[in-house]
């Protein structure tokens, strides 16, 4: 059988960034997926999200743990652990502008990395065409949104948007959290910064704002219909297609109705498997009219910051394994991965399994980590849990 493994965001913010940085002033990144490795190497094609542009020292580094650019290090480093292919059709990709966009393509090719949900052109290809184990595979990816927006109608045209550039936003905070900011920030005289808005959050315990509910299709129609075409496309001239959207409300342990919208859209069109990342937790997973479906693979690589909600253990993430069986899909499985920081060296992302192993002279980790683990497992399978095992694969 072939085998394809999927993973979420591959994220790099200036903590870690700081953390992997050597005295020679290169960025030791290797090390930081060096564990993942051996999980990669049992797959013949390894895919994740790329969540951040290489837009090189001069566009300054990242700084902060919403705008992103990390050094080119990276991209050797996810290439050398064993990837094949990122999506670069998310939130970040205009950090840097466009100018961002086009080395950060470009440094991912030079890296030996397949490419897909943005191009270098408006008309450039935004699919991945590959060929594993004989079966030709089609990987499609579209953004909810980003961050900093295009500043014209082309350079918004390398991106696959599932939404228009502007759009309104999705999320909804509680009612009686928005009428305290209000106060807050009249008596301030101004607004809350980002950073300021999100401590404010914490110390309200609004932690999580409901991300995906609020939304309007009809609004989205030319972005959504564009997504179906390049999934129909792409069935022409694959065998399989994969749909890799960004999408979904951060820190959401439970899909939106929008990710599931989208979602429901894809399998219509085509897609034969719809495995999206973006919330920074894990999600359910399930088969939507006998197509597989993971609603958040979670992280890949992210560290703890005031930024981050850890009720929803986004510490935990998924590797996603499909088994194909010529061009069919014949089994669905998924790995769970642990982001590990200890004292002394940076971020350390493992597959639960060994690092489970590598905790048993630790009876108190190994318990943290089976709790975490179960925690997670029951999230994304809807099982109760009864019996679970530390295992290096699951089946869905």
């Amino acid at each position: 059988m072939t085998k394809i493994t999927i993973l979420g965001d591959i994220m790099s913010e200036s903590c870690l960034m700081e953390a992997v940085k050597g005295p020679d002033g290169t960025y030791d990144y290797a090390s930081v997926f060096a564990p993942l490795a051996g999980l990669l190497a049992e797959a013949d094609l390894r895919v994740a999200n790329f969540e951040t542009p290489c837009a090189g020292g001069a566009a300054v580094y990242a700084q902060n743990i919403y705008d992103f650019n990390a050094p080119d290090d990276l991209a050797k480093a996810v290439k050398t652990t064993g990837f094949d292919a990122v999506s670069f059709a998310n939130n970040h990709v205009f950090d840097r502008g466009i100018e961002g966009l086009l080395r950060t393509l470009t440094v991912l090719s030079e890296n030996g990395l397949i490419t897909f949900g943005a191009s270098a052109s408006p008309g450039g290809e935004k699919t991945a065409f590959l060929t594993a184990g004989g079966i030709k595979i089609a990987l499609v990816s579209s953004t909810y949104g980003t961050n900093k927006k295009p500043q014209t109608e082309e350079e918004a045209a390398c991106v696959n948007y599932l939404r228009p550039v502007h759009a309104k936003p999705t999320w909804v905070l509680p009612k009686d959290y928005v009428n305290l900011e209000n106060f807050v920030t009249g008596l301030l005289g101004r607004r809350l910064n980002l950073e300021e808005r999100t401590q404010f959050k914490k110390l309200a315990h609004v932690d999580v704002a409901h991300s995906d509910e609020h939304f309007f299709p009809a609004e989205y129609e030319k972005e959504l219909t564009a997504m179906e075409e390049e999934i129909r496309r792409a069935k022409e001239r694959a065998d399989l297609v994969l749909f890799l959207p960004h999408t979904g409300g951060q820190f959401n342990t439970v899909p939106g109705s929008f990710s599931a919208y989208v979602t429901d859209r894809a399998v219509r069109a085509g897609a034969d498997a719809v495995l999206a990342a973006h919330s920074h937790t894990t999600q359910k997973a399930e088969c939507l009219r006998g197509v597989p479906v993971f609603y958040s693979l979670g992280n890949v690589s992210m560290m703890h910051t005031f930024y981050s909600v850890t009720e929803s253990l986004p510490d935990i993430g998924i590797a996603a394994h499909l088994y194909l069986n010529g061009a069919k899909i014949a089994k669905v499985t998924f790995s769970l991965i642990k982001m590990l920081e200890e004292d002394g060296t940076p971020l350390r992302v493992w597959p639960v399994d060994e690092l489970y192993q590598r905790f048993r002279d630790d009876p108190k980790k190994q318990a943290a980590l089976f709790a975490e683990a179960k925690e997670v497992f029951m999230r994304i399978t809807g099982r109760d849990g009864e019996g679970f095992r530390i295992e290096r694969e699951y089946a869905l």
